[in-house]
Protein backbone atom coordinates (compact mmCIF):
# COMPACT_ATOMS: atom_id res chain seq x y z
CA UNK A 1 0.00 0.00 0.00
CA UNK A 2 1.41 3.14 -1.10
CA UNK A 3 0.72 6.84 0.54
CA UNK A 4 2.00 9.68 -0.84
CA UNK A 5 4.43 11.05 1.69
CA UNK A 6 5.77 14.71 2.30
CA UNK A 7 10.08 14.96 2.39
CA UNK A 8 12.27 17.66 3.60
CA UNK A 9 15.82 17.92 2.16
CA UNK A 10 18.33 20.00 3.99
CA UNK A 11 21.67 20.83 1.83
CA UNK A 12 24.67 19.81 3.78
CA UNK A 13 27.27 21.90 2.86
CA UNK A 14 27.81 25.23 1.10
CA UNK A 15 28.73 23.11 -2.45
CA UNK A 16 25.64 21.88 -1.91
CA UNK A 17 24.17 24.84 -1.52
CA UNK A 18 25.47 26.55 -4.46
CA UNK A 19 24.07 23.96 -6.58
CA UNK A 20 20.15 23.49 -4.45
CA UNK A 21 18.31 26.49 -6.91
CA UNK A 22 19.86 24.86 -9.88
CA UNK A 23 18.11 21.44 -8.68
CA UNK A 24 15.05 23.20 -7.35
CA UNK A 25 14.51 24.83 -10.91
CA UNK A 26 14.96 21.66 -12.89
CA UNK A 27 12.22 19.68 -11.02
CA UNK A 28 10.04 22.42 -11.06
CA UNK A 29 8.23 20.77 -14.13
CA UNK A 30 8.28 17.35 -12.24
CA UNK A 31 7.18 18.20 -8.56
CA UNK A 32 3.36 18.41 -7.86
CA UNK A 33 4.58 21.24 -4.96
CA UNK A 34 7.43 22.59 -3.71
CA UNK A 35 7.89 25.31 -1.77
CA UNK A 36 10.89 26.95 0.02
CA UNK A 37 11.79 27.42 3.96
CA UNK A 38 14.32 28.93 5.81
CA UNK A 39 17.89 27.64 5.61
CA UNK A 40 18.04 26.14 2.23
CA UNK A 41 14.83 23.58 3.16
CA UNK A 42 12.62 22.40 0.53
CA UNK A 43 9.42 20.37 1.08
CA UNK A 44 8.36 18.04 -2.24
CA UNK A 45 5.34 15.67 -2.85
CA UNK A 46 5.68 13.16 -5.04
CA UNK A 47 8.74 11.45 -3.46
CA UNK A 48 9.51 9.37 -6.82
CA UNK A 49 10.25 12.65 -8.62
CA UNK A 50 12.63 14.26 -6.07
CA UNK A 51 16.40 13.08 -7.74
CA UNK A 52 19.20 15.07 -5.95
CA UNK A 53 19.44 17.59 -3.34
CA UNK A 54 23.28 17.69 -4.58
CA UNK A 55 25.38 16.94 -7.57
CA UNK A 56 24.07 14.70 -10.21
CA UNK A 57 27.47 13.43 -10.59
CA UNK A 58 27.17 11.53 -7.44
CA UNK A 59 23.76 10.52 -6.24
CA UNK A 60 21.98 8.04 -7.88
CA UNK A 61 17.65 8.37 -7.46
CA UNK A 62 17.68 8.34 -3.96
CA UNK A 63 14.07 6.73 -3.81
CA UNK A 64 15.40 3.72 -6.27
CA UNK A 65 11.66 3.58 -7.27
CA UNK A 66 12.61 3.03 -10.95
CA UNK A 67 14.19 -0.40 -10.05
CA UNK A 68 11.96 -1.18 -7.35
CA UNK A 69 8.72 0.14 -8.14
CA UNK A 70 6.90 -2.91 -6.25
CA UNK A 71 8.54 -1.81 -2.63
CA UNK A 72 5.88 1.10 -3.49
CA UNK A 73 3.03 -1.53 -2.50
CA UNK A 74 4.66 -3.01 0.83
CA UNK A 75 2.27 -2.58 4.03
CA UNK A 76 4.46 -0.83 5.50
CA UNK A 77 3.95 1.48 8.49
CA UNK A 78 4.88 5.08 8.42
CA UNK A 79 8.11 4.13 10.82
CA UNK A 80 9.32 1.19 8.45
CA UNK A 81 8.44 4.00 5.74
CA UNK A 82 10.96 6.43 7.24
CA UNK A 83 13.63 3.53 7.59
CA UNK A 84 13.62 2.28 4.03
CA UNK A 85 13.84 5.98 2.48
CA UNK A 86 16.41 6.89 4.71
CA UNK A 87 18.14 3.41 4.18
CA UNK A 88 17.82 3.94 0.33
CA UNK A 89 18.74 7.46 0.45
CA UNK A 90 22.10 6.80 1.93
CA UNK A 91 23.02 4.01 -0.23
CA UNK A 92 22.18 6.45 -3.00
CA UNK A 93 25.03 8.33 -2.21
CA UNK A 94 27.87 6.87 -4.30
CA UNK A 95 30.64 9.19 -3.21
CA UNK A 96 29.91 7.95 1.13
CA UNK A 97 32.15 4.99 1.85
CA UNK A 98 29.70 3.52 4.46
CA UNK A 99 26.68 3.97 2.35
CA UNK A 100 26.54 0.12 2.09
CA UNK A 101 27.17 -0.36 5.84
CA UNK A 102 24.16 2.21 6.87
CA UNK A 103 21.89 0.68 4.42
CA UNK A 104 22.76 -2.85 5.99
CA UNK A 105 22.38 -1.26 9.75
CA UNK A 106 18.79 -0.25 8.33
CA UNK A 107 17.33 -2.35 6.37
CA UNK A 108 18.71 -5.25 9.17
CA UNK A 109 16.58 -3.15 11.70
CA UNK A 110 13.67 -3.05 9.01
CA UNK A 111 13.02 -6.79 9.30
CA UNK A 112 13.51 -7.12 12.52
CA UNK A 113 10.60 -4.07 13.43
CA UNK A 114 8.47 -5.78 10.71
CA UNK A 115 8.91 -9.39 12.27
CA UNK A 116 8.01 -8.22 15.72
CA UNK A 117 5.55 -5.88 14.76
CA UNK A 118 3.49 -8.83 12.32
CA UNK A 119 4.41 -11.99 15.32
CA UNK A 120 4.67 -10.88 18.84
CA UNK A 121 5.91 -13.16 21.36
CA UNK A 122 2.34 -13.06 23.29
CA UNK A 123 1.04 -14.54 20.22
CA UNK A 124 3.93 -16.67 18.82
CA UNK A 125 4.21 -18.38 22.29
CA UNK A 126 0.82 -19.56 21.98
CA UNK A 127 0.62 -21.45 19.07
CA UNK A 128 -0.24 -24.94 19.03
CA UNK A 129 3.12 -25.26 17.27
CA UNK A 130 5.20 -23.45 19.13
CA UNK A 131 8.29 -25.21 20.94
CA UNK A 132 10.93 -23.22 21.90
CA UNK A 133 14.37 -23.58 20.64
CA UNK A 134 17.26 -24.92 22.82
CA UNK A 135 19.67 -21.77 23.51
CA UNK A 136 17.25 -18.83 22.60
CA UNK A 137 15.24 -16.54 24.58
CA UNK A 138 12.02 -16.11 22.90
CA UNK A 139 11.05 -17.06 19.12
CA UNK A 140 13.59 -16.76 16.64
CA UNK A 141 12.84 -15.34 13.00
CA UNK A 142 11.74 -18.42 11.44
CA UNK A 143 9.08 -18.43 14.16
CA UNK A 144 8.68 -15.34 13.85
CA UNK A 145 7.90 -15.57 10.07
CA UNK A 146 6.23 -18.46 10.59
CA UNK A 147 3.38 -16.61 12.33
CA UNK A 148 2.96 -13.86 10.47
CA UNK A 149 2.23 -16.46 7.53
CA UNK A 150 -0.14 -18.85 9.20
CA UNK A 151 -0.93 -17.79 12.65
CA UNK A 152 -1.87 -20.27 14.34
CA UNK A 153 -2.92 -22.62 11.98
CA UNK A 154 -1.69 -25.90 12.32
CA UNK A 155 0.88 -27.17 9.95
CA UNK A 156 -1.24 -30.46 8.74
CA UNK A 157 -4.07 -27.89 7.58
CA UNK A 158 -1.50 -25.43 5.83
CA UNK A 159 0.54 -28.64 3.75
CA UNK A 160 -3.22 -29.52 2.84
CA UNK A 161 -3.30 -26.03 1.54
CA UNK A 162 -0.73 -26.65 -0.54
CA UNK A 163 1.22 -23.54 0.95
CA UNK A 164 5.02 -23.48 0.53
CA UNK A 165 7.03 -20.45 1.50
CA UNK A 166 9.80 -22.42 3.56
CA UNK A 167 11.75 -21.02 0.55
CA UNK A 168 10.96 -17.55 1.30
CA UNK A 169 11.59 -17.47 4.75
CA UNK A 170 14.51 -19.06 4.68
CA UNK A 171 15.62 -16.38 2.11
CA UNK A 172 14.54 -13.57 4.17
CA UNK A 173 16.68 -14.68 7.29
CA UNK A 174 19.68 -15.42 4.76
CA UNK A 175 19.22 -11.64 4.08
CA UNK A 176 18.81 -10.55 7.89
CA UNK A 177 22.18 -12.62 8.47
CA UNK A 178 23.98 -10.81 5.46
CA UNK A 179 23.34 -7.34 6.60
CA UNK A 180 24.15 -8.33 9.98
CA UNK A 181 27.64 -8.79 8.23
CA UNK A 182 28.02 -5.18 7.46
CA UNK A 183 26.28 -3.67 9.81
CA UNK A 184 29.30 -2.50 11.97
CA UNK A 185 31.81 -0.51 10.35
CA UNK A 186 35.37 -2.18 10.72
CA UNK A 187 37.91 -2.67 8.86
CA UNK A 188 37.12 -5.41 5.96
CA UNK A 189 33.49 -4.34 6.18
CA UNK A 190 33.59 -1.59 3.44
CA UNK A 191 32.37 -2.30 0.45
CA UNK A 192 33.60 0.34 -2.90
CA UNK A 193 33.24 -1.55 -6.22
CA UNK A 194 29.30 -0.06 -7.35
CA UNK A 195 27.89 -3.46 -9.15
CA UNK A 196 28.86 -5.30 -5.87
CA UNK A 197 26.62 -2.85 -3.79
CA UNK A 198 24.16 -2.80 -6.23
CA UNK A 199 23.97 -7.13 -6.41
CA UNK A 200 23.54 -6.30 -2.53
CA UNK A 201 21.06 -3.85 -2.19
CA UNK A 202 18.61 -5.78 -4.67
CA UNK A 203 18.93 -9.12 -3.03
CA UNK A 204 18.07 -7.51 0.36
CA UNK A 205 15.08 -5.93 -0.99
CA UNK A 206 14.01 -8.97 -3.28
CA UNK A 207 14.19 -10.60 -0.07
CA UNK A 208 11.72 -8.44 1.55
CA UNK A 209 9.63 -8.60 -0.75
CA UNK A 210 9.80 -12.22 -1.02
CA UNK A 211 8.52 -12.34 2.88
CA UNK A 212 6.06 -10.38 1.91
CA UNK A 213 4.81 -12.63 -0.45
CA UNK A 214 5.17 -15.53 1.50
CA UNK A 215 2.24 -13.90 3.74
CA UNK A 216 -0.06 -12.88 0.90
CA UNK A 217 0.63 -17.04 -0.58
CA UNK A 218 -0.69 -18.46 2.29
CA UNK A 219 -3.88 -16.28 2.73
CA UNK A 220 -4.47 -17.24 -0.94
CA UNK A 221 -4.49 -20.59 -0.12
CA UNK A 222 -6.64 -20.41 2.51
CA UNK A 223 -9.05 -18.71 0.86
CA UNK A 224 -9.33 -21.06 -2.05
CA UNK A 225 -9.47 -23.93 0.67
CA UNK A 226 -12.85 -22.28 2.59
CA UNK A 227 -14.21 -20.20 -0.46
CA UNK A 228 -17.41 -22.80 -0.76
CA UNK A 229 -17.92 -23.13 2.65
CA UNK A 230 -18.10 -19.05 3.02
CA UNK A 231 -20.34 -18.56 -0.06
CA UNK A 232 -22.69 -20.97 2.01
CA UNK A 233 -22.27 -19.31 4.78
CA UNK A 234 -23.39 -15.33 3.54
CA UNK A 235 -25.88 -16.74 0.95
CA UNK A 236 -27.40 -18.48 4.38
CA UNK A 237 -26.60 -15.30 6.49
CA UNK A 238 -29.01 -13.34 3.67
CA UNK A 239 -31.77 -16.23 3.23
CA UNK A 240 -32.31 -16.68 7.01
CA UNK A 241 -33.19 -13.30 8.05
CA UNK A 242 -34.97 -10.72 7.47
CA UNK A 243 -32.63 -7.43 5.96
CA UNK A 244 -33.86 -4.52 7.19
CA UNK A 245 -32.19 -2.09 5.20
CA UNK A 246 -34.25 -3.40 2.03
CA UNK A 247 -37.80 -4.41 4.04
CA UNK A 248 -37.98 -1.04 4.96
CA UNK A 249 -37.55 0.26 0.51
CA UNK A 250 -40.54 -2.34 -0.52
CA UNK A 251 -43.43 -4.02 0.72
CA UNK A 252 -41.59 -7.33 0.11
CA UNK A 253 -38.72 -8.83 -1.23
CA UNK A 254 -37.06 -11.62 -2.62
CA UNK A 255 -33.34 -12.50 -3.07
CA UNK A 256 -32.34 -13.67 -6.93
CA UNK A 257 -28.40 -13.96 -5.88
CA UNK A 258 -25.89 -13.51 -3.90
CA UNK A 259 -22.53 -12.66 -5.62
CA UNK A 260 -18.89 -12.80 -3.80
CA UNK A 261 -16.78 -10.42 -5.86
CA UNK A 262 -14.18 -9.99 -3.01
CA UNK A 263 -12.87 -12.12 -0.27
CA UNK A 264 -9.80 -11.79 2.18
CA UNK A 265 -8.30 -13.08 5.15
CA UNK A 266 -7.98 -9.70 7.20
CA UNK A 267 -6.36 -11.24 10.42
CA UNK A 268 -4.63 -14.43 11.46
CA UNK A 269 -3.98 -14.82 15.55
CA UNK A 270 -2.72 -17.58 17.70
CA UNK A 271 -6.44 -18.97 17.54
CA UNK A 272 -8.89 -16.97 15.11
CA UNK A 273 -8.54 -16.51 11.55
CA UNK A 274 -11.32 -13.28 10.49
CA UNK A 275 -12.72 -12.87 7.23
CA UNK A 276 -14.04 -10.25 5.16
CA UNK A 277 -16.57 -10.44 2.18
CA UNK A 278 -17.69 -8.03 -0.05
CA UNK A 279 -20.13 -8.07 -3.37
CA UNK A 280 -23.41 -7.57 -4.10
CA UNK A 281 -27.03 -9.14 -3.59
CA UNK A 282 -29.59 -8.94 -6.25
CA UNK A 283 -33.13 -8.26 -5.12
CA UNK A 284 -36.77 -8.32 -6.41
CA UNK A 285 -38.82 -5.62 -4.76
CA UNK A 286 -42.29 -5.65 -4.61
CA UNK A 287 -45.07 -3.18 -3.93
CA UNK A 288 -47.91 -4.28 -3.03
CA UNK A 289 -49.84 -8.00 -2.11
CA UNK A 290 -50.67 -10.83 -4.40
CA UNK A 291 -54.22 -9.50 -5.00
CA UNK A 292 -53.22 -6.45 -5.82
CA UNK A 293 -51.00 -8.24 -8.59
CA UNK A 294 -53.67 -9.76 -9.88
CA UNK A 295 -55.70 -6.25 -10.33
CA UNK A 296 -52.75 -4.84 -11.52
CA UNK A 297 -52.17 -2.50 -8.77
CA UNK A 298 -49.02 -4.00 -8.01
CA UNK A 299 -45.40 -3.38 -8.84
CA UNK A 300 -41.72 -4.70 -9.02
CA UNK A 301 -38.58 -4.42 -9.77
CA UNK A 302 -34.80 -5.94 -9.71
CA UNK A 303 -32.13 -4.09 -8.05
CA UNK A 304 -28.64 -4.79 -6.31
CA UNK A 305 -27.06 -3.34 -3.60
CA UNK A 306 -23.22 -4.09 -2.74
CA UNK A 307 -22.64 -5.91 0.75
CA UNK A 308 -19.76 -6.58 3.15
CA UNK A 309 -19.76 -9.36 5.16
CA UNK A 310 -17.49 -9.93 8.39
CA UNK A 311 -17.01 -13.92 10.13
CA UNK A 312 -14.39 -15.47 12.08
CA UNK A 313 -13.36 -18.94 13.10
CA UNK A 314 -11.32 -21.07 15.20
CA UNK A 315 -7.86 -21.70 13.48
CA UNK A 316 -8.83 -25.77 14.96
CA UNK A 317 -12.31 -25.60 12.59
CA UNK A 318 -11.87 -22.76 10.37
CA UNK A 319 -14.82 -23.98 8.38
CA UNK A 320 -16.96 -22.98 11.69
CA UNK A 321 -17.71 -19.18 11.27
CA UNK A 322 -18.78 -17.57 14.17
CA UNK A 323 -19.91 -13.71 14.59
CA UNK A 324 -21.27 -13.68 11.74
CA UNK A 325 -22.05 -9.76 10.74
CA UNK A 326 -23.39 -7.73 7.91
CA UNK A 327 -24.43 -4.58 6.25
CA UNK A 328 -26.02 -3.60 2.90
CA UNK A 329 -25.39 -0.43 1.70
CA UNK A 330 -28.96 0.90 0.26
CA UNK A 331 -28.06 4.53 -0.20
CA UNK A 332 -28.38 4.53 -4.13
CA UNK A 333 -32.10 4.30 -3.42
CA UNK A 334 -32.02 6.71 -1.13
CA UNK A 335 -29.99 9.12 -3.31
CA UNK A 336 -32.71 11.66 -4.29
CA UNK A 337 -35.58 10.61 -2.54
CA UNK A 338 -36.25 13.41 -1.11
CA UNK A 339 -35.23 15.93 -3.41
CA UNK A 340 -39.04 16.88 -4.45
CA UNK A 341 -40.08 17.21 -0.58
CA UNK A 342 -37.54 19.55 -0.15
CA UNK A 343 -38.26 21.91 -2.72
Amino acid sequence: MHTTQQRRLRSRSPSCLAFLPEVVGAQLALASEISFEAGWRFRAIRRAQIRTYCSPSIMRDITLSDQFPELERLPLDSFEQVVMSGSLRVVADIENPIGLNLFAAGIRELFTHILHRLAPDPEVTKCKWYEPEPNTNGPTRRQRAKYATQGGLPDEFIEGAGVDVGDLHSEAIKAIDRLSKYTHVRPGSLVSDQSEINVFVRGALAAMEGLFASFDECRSKVLDAVYDQIDEEVVSTFISETIESIDEIATHHCIDEVCIEDLAVVAITHDVIKFMVSGSIGVELQWGSSSDFRRGDGAAIDKSFPFRVTMWSSVDDITSFEGVDYSIDTDSWWDGYYDDDEQ
